[in-house]
């Protein structure tokens, strides 16, 4: 039915709720087992996260998001290449998923293999190229090999996805890590002119 508005100067006409005919299906018990699992993962409780994602992966053995959310809790455990091996056979699986891509890239970058990296990241970018995260990890890989081209090419890209200030403070700490000084240097600059900061409070304020 139509109900019509009281208001003297205004007729609007509502469409009555539908939801009676929305199909309702409850949710598998695997995915709501892996859902737990990765809100535990996110908030740090990665004990209870692996018990919900192992029970998850009992009851689907192919749940893609549960594999990869344990991959990552084998990386926080100090065990990285056994993430990345993990990481690696998903990617392999689900090649079209850019979640294995872009944790395995940043897995990958994390031991320094950053030729992986790199390949790795490209293909995530590919897959989604609306992802800052993906080409700010492709622009921090590609400066650890010294390929500045590289890394401010997709530095623009991050830019362009995002825009804000602080992505140029991000990669100058990454680019410090990784020996990229004059970059760091650059990219502190860049930061502060950026977010209207004063160069007299450069050391104070980029680096804080």
């Amino acid at each position: 039915y139509l109900r019509r508005g009281a208001f003297p100067a205004i007729a609007i006409e509502v469409k009555a709720s539908q939801a009676e005919s929305i199909a309702v299906h409850p949710m598998a018990e695997a995915e709501a087992r892996y859902v737990q699992g990765d809100l535990l993962v996110r908030n740090g409780s990665t004990d209870e996260a692996a018990e919900e994602l192992g029970a998850a992966l009992a009851l689907d053995p192919s749940h893609i998001g549960a594999r990869i959310d344990l991959a990552q809790i084998l990386k926080e455990r100090g065990d990285p290449g056994a993430a990345i091996d993990a990481l690696k056979a998903v990617s392999a699986e689900a090649p079209t998923n850019f979640a294995a891509a872009y944790y395995l890239a940043a897995a990958l970058a994390a031991e320094w293999r950053y030729d992986e990296a790199i390949a790795t990241y490209s293909r995530a970018v590919e897959l989604n190229a609306g992802s800052a995260d993906a080409w700010m990890g492709l622009s921090v890989a590609a400066l650890a090999l010294g390929r500045t081209v590289q890394a401010n090419a997709a530095m623009t890209q991050a830019m362009r996805r995002e825009g804000g200030p602080d992505l140029y403070r991000s990669r100058a700490y990454a680019a410090l890590a990784v020996g990229a000084d004059a970059i760091a240097a650059a990219d502190a600059r860049r930061y502060l002119e950026l977010a209207g900061l004063s160069t007299e409070t450069a050391v104070y304020t980029a680096f804080a």
